[in-house]
């Protein structure tokens, strides 16, 4: 290639993608000799003390932030590489639970464009080299690698992990990782490494996983056999060979993932203590995973694409109360199982708004119809969520289910980015499990949404992430610390952020404050006595704060937000000390009085 069109260090990010997207012949390439080459060179195959690599079917995601969270509320400083991004590229590479700049992104691109010669790399594996290398330069403690597909091929498998991770087992990618469970149980049992760990969270695990596990001599850990857990109303309780975790807190992640990221922190060496743990269950949570973003109507982003992850959105909807009418607004890529899919939906969905996906792997929206029997089809995304929304009553459901999240404002709404939750329309080619087709740079979005508006979980913004440790390191150890006294932890962040928390003063019945300005949404929660903490936290600590609804109830949504405040910029400039106090991830958002 011509010198000339190869970026430099300072050009922009969206250059690099669009160089990167064109600089191998396809987009997937099985194979780890090329990428491990380069590796060697870069020195990145050893980015961290402790390496956790998380394969699966469904519930990476939500494992791996289970993971994150516990590990920083326990003081590891802890660097995450996950695809596919929702609506950035920077989502894919965390810090302590932040995005980096992009420069630090496009100066990696350029490290690894000086190292690779005239070796050739897919946009994938350019992507995990550049997350290795800014792990190591930011010195991180533990690396969390989600796995793009399969396991055994994969080019985050370049890296030997500490603890290997396989979620759940179930047909999708077969055109790569073979016709059946057993194949593709094989492939991701791949990760598996010589007398480490191999955590495995599928009940039903094919023959394949342990068949691998002898052969590589990885110690086997089996959910139902080596370990376990049960759930009742309120808590429930974990099991291993170590003993028992009792009155656990109930995740806002799915229950299976939060036990599988439970079983890989105790299955490793490292020091991590019971309340970390306890709270790493309780705060983790994940965009586009059941993610309840406004009520009255309940609207539900969630990206379920294969029926083995629309089995379980399905179980979620069943157990809503008071749900009133389920409206789907769906589109889907045609190359997934849509038949099966949309099957595990269907006893749960009363009226359905089909929408093509742009893109070579849209399906449109006369396929899913086909499927469906009934229902309504739309030109546009846009057109389909405008249909819904104006259809739906206060008591109604409407679920946004796409293989990625969109979401488009009513008719009337601002165009302010930042009233917008965690979603926009980041549809065309969405890759299998991040490895194949990229989100790729000016991806069409609906009239006014902007990319920007996605918040950076945990981080008040990307040029906050500390370049140095300020803290001392947590080194493994070989055996298990005694259980420290249950307390609630506070995430703990760079020494200079520390600040010292207030005494839990009780929640006044304030009733919302009236006023056109903004206000930060912090999150929605259902434990009614953590709103109440976190209010007297907020309040104790000089924030206007108020809950909808004003009273909260056990087992109910109740949302927290801070302000309103006629100064935008005041508000988004909070958003660190709010998430230090509360532990929550806030969003700057429009406020009208109603």
């Amino acid at each position: 290639m011509d010198k000339d069109l190869i970026p430099q260090a300072t050009s922009p990010l969206a250059t690099w993608l669009c160089y990167l997207e064109n600089l191998h012949s396809t987009t997937i390439d099985m194979g780890l000799e090329r990428i491990s080459n380069v590796a060697l060179k870069l020195d990145v195959l050893k980015p961290a003390p402790t390496v956790f690599t998380v394969a699966g079917t469904n519930g990476k995601g939500t494992t791996c932030r289970t993971l994150e969270t516990a590990l920083m509320a326990d003081g590891y400083r802890v660097g995450v590489y996950s695809s596919p991004h929702l609506v950035r590229y920077t989502e894919r590479v965390r810090i302590q639970g932040k995005e980096l700049p992009e420069a630090l992104h496009t100066a990696s691109f350029a490290e690894i464009e000086a190292a690779r010669g005239d070796i050739s790399l897919t946009y994938f594996e350019y992507g995990t080299l550049s997350a290795l290398l800014l792990f190591k330069q930011q010195a991180v403690d533990v690396v969390i690698l989600e796995v793009g597909l399969g396991g055994r091929l994969d080019a985050t498998n370049i890296v030997d992990s500490d603890v290997a991770v396989v979620t759940s087992i179930a047909l999708d990618h077969t055109d790569w990782l073979g016709p059946d469970r057993e194949s593709i149980g094989r492939e991701k049992a791949g990760v598996f490494r010589r007398d480490n760990p191999a955590v495995v969270g599928e009940p039903d695990m094919p023959q394949t996983i342990a068949d691998v596990a002898q052969e590589k001599g990885a110690q086997l850990l089996r959910r139902g056999a080596d370990w376990d857990y049960e759930v009742s109303a309120t808590s429930w309780t974990f099991r291993d060979a170590s003993g028992e975790l009792k009155d656990l807190p109930l995740p806002l992640v799915p229950q299976p993932n939060a036990a599988t990221a439970l079983a890989a922190l105790r299955a490793s060496k490292l020091n991590v203590s019971e309340n970390a743990i306890r709270y790493g269950i309780e705060h983790a949570t994940l965009p586009g995973r059941f993610q309840v973003v406004s009520q009255a109507p309940r609207v539900i982003l969630d990206v379920a694409h294969n029926p083995h992850a629309a089995a379980y959105l399905a179980g979620r909807l069943a157990a809503l109360p008071e749900r009133g009418r389920v409206l789907a607004v769906i589109g889907m890529l045609h190359d997934k199982d849509i038949a099966g899919t949309l099957a595990c939906l269907s006893p749960q969905v009363d009226n359905w708004y089909c929408a093509p996906l742009e893109g070579p792997r849209g399906a449109s929206a006369e396929q899913l119809i086909a499927h469906l029997g009934e229902g309504r089809t739309f030109a546009t995304v846009a057109d389909a969520w405008h249909a819904a929304m104006a259809s739906a009553t206060a008591e109604d459901t409407v679920l946004d289910e796409f293989a990625a999240i969109p979401l488009v404002p009513k008719p009337g709404d601002s165009d302010e980015p930042d009233m917008l939750p965690a979603a926009t329309q980041a549809l065309p080619a969405q890759p299998p499990e991040g490895a194949a087709e990229e989100v790729r740079a000016g991806a069409a979005v609906p009239p006014g949404l902007n990319s920007g508006a996605i918040p950076n979980e945990g981080s008040a913004g990307v040029d906050e992430v500390p370049v140095a440790h300020e803290q001392p390191k947590p080194q493994p150890v070989q055996e298990k610390p005694k259980p420290k006294p249950v307390e609630k932890p506070q995430p703990k962040p760079a020494a200079d952020n520390q600040t010292e928390q207030p005494t839990k003063t009780e929640k006044p019945a304030d009733k919302a404050p009236t006023g056109q300005a903004y206000v930060v949404q912090l999150g929605a929660l259902k434990n009614a006595d953590k709103v109440n903490e976190i209010v007297g936290k907020l309040r104790g600590a000089g924030f206007k704060v108020y809950t909808s609804p004003t009273t909260p109830v056990q087992g109910k949504i109740t949302r927290i937000l801070v302000g309103p405040d006629a100064s935008k910029d005041k508000l988004k400039s909070s958003l660190g000390e709010l998430n230090s106090l509360s532990g929550l991830n806030g969003v700057v958002m429009n406020y009208s009085p109603r």
